[in-house]
């Protein structure tokens, strides 16, 4: 058995020292030497990259800017700063910021750190007075059961540690599917391409501060012979401390400015900081960089980062602020919700996708009602289901009669020319007119409208509210010239038959 053993344990020993005869996994391509991968800390990756703190502060900015409004329940009303003490309190929030301040220093720390502290403090009251958000680095969780915190400590600059009760933080993190306590922030997703970016960016400063770039052509009328050439590129070599490229006698050479390794670090920086704007979820065209930006793609650009982005953002608020911090200011049963059609931006891509609608409803794609739901806009309370081609209901122009539509009921003095047939068969033929003749049936239907409204006019001036039955009794003729009169009927005419 010993003997075994030994074999074994031999064998074994020849498989490993085969094993690692041959390089094995390394982290971060430590076995060339390159020290383990250590991504920036918040601070340090929001102030020295530029792109991490352009995507941050747009994003969290426009988040802040959409108006935050509270309502009784789902349907209700909106509560009203001026007589409500928590829809004053979001609106205020302390008396050292305002309120778009403060709303982006929360989107700002979870942006960075995936979660924001914010202190609510009673000054003393029974009620929270003011709002405050703490340093997410400085705050740590006391955990507690059931992912409830017991607690909360805060350092301050002067290290000095203040404890919390759970009701008197609001917590509001991202999902985190990896923690149990702390938000998953996007910082996290783009450490290496901010380091590598931020890399980048030293070594550029430190190859543009000790060099001076030169380019351009040089060139000379004289025929120069091959020693004066030799003798003005070693004098160029010299000066810029590389070779360049001569092309004959001309002295003439291209861009020197650039090597293959400075082009090469270019790209690579572009492609690192690409990679942060896709992270945070904003287009590079919205934080400055516009080198290739089409202006096709840019108002799509903008809409997928509103309708995305920024309107991913405000649910997860929303929510927040409903479920968690105002069951804590002591307002049960209010609701929180963004105006998001307050904002400029959001306007302009509402107003493009009520083009698009309108086009579907014009081809009987679409009703009303279905675009109006789309739009966020109340049904139409009359034929708004029903679907529309060139103006007409779609089951008539596929050769469906539609049903016929009474008028309102005039008693026994309904006339012939108001019966449901008549309005039908009028419609379709008004239907069929081209611009010219619609446009000329107008202008006669507007006169005729006038007309009947003079004469009902004169007759009420006349005979007051029975001039009906006063017209009948004295055989209507000698009251023409009165309710028509020639001179003014005349004038009418000329303006619509010239």
């Amino acid at each position: 058995m010993d003997a075994l053993l030994a074999r074994l344990g031999l064998a074994r020993r020849k498989q490993n020292e085969i094993q690692t005869s041959l390089p094995g996994p390394s982290a971060s391509g430590q076995r060339y030497g390159v020290p383990g991968f250590v991504g920036p800390e918040f601070e340090q990756a929001l102030t020295q990259s530029q792109t991490v703190y352009a995507a941050s502060d747009r994003r969290a900015g426009d988040v802040a800017s959409v108006p935050l409004q509270l309502f009784l329940g789902d349907e209700g009303d909106p509560l009203d700063p001026a007589t409500n003490d928590i829809a004053r309190l979001l609106q205020t929030v302390n008396g050292v910021e305002g309120r778009t301040a403060f709303w982006k220093k929360v989107m700002l720390s979870k942006l960075g750190t995936g979660q924001a502290f914010v202190l609510l403090d009673k000054m003393g009251s029974s009620a929270v007075q003011e709002m405050f958000v703490l340093r997410s680095t400085s705050t740590k969780i006391v955990p507690g059961q059931a992912g409830r915190a017991e607690g909360y400590i805060y350092t301050d600059k002067n290290g000095k540690e203040h404890h919390y009760e759970p009701e008197e933080i609001w917590h509001t993190r991202y999902p985190n599917p990896v923690d149990d306590w702390n938000g998953l922030p996007p910082l996290y997703a783009a450490q290496r391409s901010i380091a590598l970016e931020m890399k980048l960016q030293e070594q550029l400063w430190e190859f543009f501060k000790n060099y001076i770039a030169i380019a351009g052509a040089v060139q000379t009328e004289q025929q120069l012979i091959k020693a004066q050439v030799e003798e003005y590129h070693e004098q160029v070599k010299t000066i810029l401390g590389r070779d360049v490229l001569v092309n004959h006698s001309g002295l003439t050479w291209g861009n020197i400015a650039r090597s293959p390794e400075e082009m090469a670090a270019l790209e690579i920086l572009r492609k690192a900081q690409n990679g942060i704007a896709s992270v945070f979820g904003v287009p590079l065209s919205l934080i400055g960089h516009v080198e290739d930006v089409r202006y096709n793609s840019a108002p799509e650009q903008t809409r997928i980062y509103w309708t995305n982005t920024i309107a991913s953002d405000l649910a997860l608020n929303e929510q927040d602020v409903t479920e968690v911090l105002l069951p804590k200011l002591g307002a049960e049963g209010v609701t929180a919700r963004y105006d998001l059609e307050a904002v400029e931006a959001m306007q302009d891509i509402k107003r493009d996708r009520a083009e698009k609608f309108a086009v579907a409803i014009q081809s009987g794609q679409m009703s009303p009602n279905e675009a109006a739901e789309e739009l966020g806009y109340p049904p139409a309370p009359v034929g708004g289901d029903q679907r529309y081609l060139n103006g007409q209901p779609l089951g008539f122009v596929l050769g469906v009669q539609p049903p016929a539509v009474a008028p309102p009921s005039r008693g026994k003095r309904t006339k012939f020319i108001d019966t449901p047939e008549r309005n039908a068969l009028r419609k379709q033929r008004t239907e069929t007119l081209d611009d010219l003749e619609a446009a000329a049936a107008k202008e006669i239907e507007t006169f005729f409208k006038a007309q009947g409204e003079r004469v009902v006019r004169r007759l009420l001036e006349r005979h007051g509210k029975s001039h009906g039955k006063t017209f009948e009794k004295q055989g209507g003729p000698e009251d023409l010239d009165f309710i028509l009169i020639e001179d003014v009927e005349i004038t009418q005419l000329e303006g619509l038959l010239i």
